[in-house]
């Protein structure tokens, strides 16, 4: 999978403990797809460049943003009924 930016990256780590060493961030740009070179906003807001080894990180796609809701279509006003001859 090829990451690009915007998308978010979770570093796993190796060792299992109560608090394991993970960590999380965005990709603000990709410098290089190969080998692989990131700029990541770690959730901490530090800034790092990042040349991961395989199998060392898990990216999830950024979400898509639902689309603007478009305003309401207004109806037609009614027309007055006319008044006929009876």
């Amino acid at each position: 999978m090829t990451a690009k930016s915007g998308d978010r990256i979770l570093m796993l780590g190796k060792i299992k403990r109560a608090n394991p060493n993970e960590r999380a961030g965005v990709i603000e740009s990709v410098l290089s797809d190969d080998p692989p070179r990131y700029v990541i906003r770690w959730d901490s807001g530090r800034e790092t460049v990042l040349a991961p080894l395989p199998g060392a990180i898990r990216v999830e796609p950024a979400k898509k943003k639902p689309a603007a809701k478009k305003p309401a279509a207004k109806k037609p006003a009614k027309k007055p009924a006319k008044k006929g001859k009876r």
